[in-house]
């Protein structure tokens, strides 16, 4: 009912939020061969550590579209003190330590330990967050938490990660299905979305390579665009004029997957979805151009930033 509402008010799916499921049988071939750091100490959660914690999320979610931007308030209330109050001792998160050095942690939660009643089966447990630069570093994590979740009795285990290596990688014995959740997205004022993504577009361009001069009308369901290119740069024109080239995004769910990172833009313009119109420049070049700005990316949002 709430995503009918949504799309009646304009908002267009992004991407169906997922999560991976395994049983006691693909959880022991994962503890087979999950990598190992031997420098490295996992221990319990100390008050303190969320000043490293979130220093790691930064540079984690530097690599990601998707991650909330977090601050000392917002982990301290969301991640620390909202999971205790509701499900007490059911929450455990657990910090990697390398040299005295925080470099991963894990939140989790076993529902069996929960002492009151949760909307979870009692033996089922619950990984909400697994962050790690380092593949060793988030096996050396999986595995405490994996072996804590056997040892308490769980015999379903659910996970929430990125579907992008090296989670894929280390969850490979894991299924994904649908988690029942949709991401959703509305322009309310094309012009100004663009306006604060031009640095971006700029550099994305830059790290491409790609150098063009012209002036672009981008058109979708959410309004019409000039853009003007000079060089790397990418900025708005709100005056009117003649363009060299226009793209036309036929569908509001193409266009906001392409913001996104999500959809492909060859495979949205091979479907239909997006039509160009060179004019002055040659379809190479636009389409470069295009794929240049929306290249497709690795998206994700833990679940804890969810709502």
């Amino acid at each position: 009912m709430a995503h009918r509402i949504y799309r009646r008010l304009g908002y267009a799916d992004v991407i169906f939020l997922s999560k991976l499921i395994a049983e006691e049988e693909e959880v022991e071939r994962t503890l087979e061969v999950l990598p190992r750091d031997p420098r490295v100490r996992v221990r319990g959660f100390r008050d303190g550590d969320e000043e490293p914690m979130l220093r790691l999320y930064e540079e984690w979610a530097s690599g990601y579209t998707g991650p909330v931007k977090r601050d000392l308030g917002y982990w301290r209330g969301k991640l620390v003190e909202l999971p205790r109050r509701l499900f007490g001792d059911a929450v455990k998160i657990l910090v990697a330590e390398r040299g005295g050095e925080v470099v991963g942690y894990a939140y989790y939660a076993v529902w069996s330990r929960a002492g009151r009643p949760v909307p979870y089966p009692r033996d089922s447990g619950t990984i909400a967050e697994l962050v790690a630069l380092d593949r060793r570093v988030l096996g050396t994590l999986l595995r405490e938490v994996l072996l804590d979740m056997r040892r308490s009795g769980v015999k379903t285990f659910t996970a929430f990660t990125p579907l992008h290596p090296p989670y894929t990688d280390l969850f490979r014995e894991f299924a994904v299905r649908r988690d029942g959740a949709v991401y959703m997205c509305n322009v309310v004022d094309q012009d100004r979305l663009l306006e604060s993504l031009a640095p971006e577009l700029s550099r994305r361009l830059e790290e491409a390579g790609v150098e063009m001069h012209l002036t672009l009308a981008l058109e979708t369901p959410y309004g019409a665009t000039r853009l003007r290119i000079d060089g790397y740069s990418v900025g708005v024109e709100r005056d009117g004029g003649g363009v060299d080239a226009e793209i036309v995004v036929r569908v509001a769910g193409t266009f906001v997957k392409l913001l996104h990172g999500i959809e492909d833009f060859d495979e949205a313009l091979l479907r239909g979805d997006i039509a160009l119109s060179p004019r002055s420049t040659s379809a190479r070049s636009l389409t470069a151009l295009a794929r240049a700005m929306f290249p497709r990316a690795r998206w994700f949002i833990w679940p804890a930033d969810r709502w």
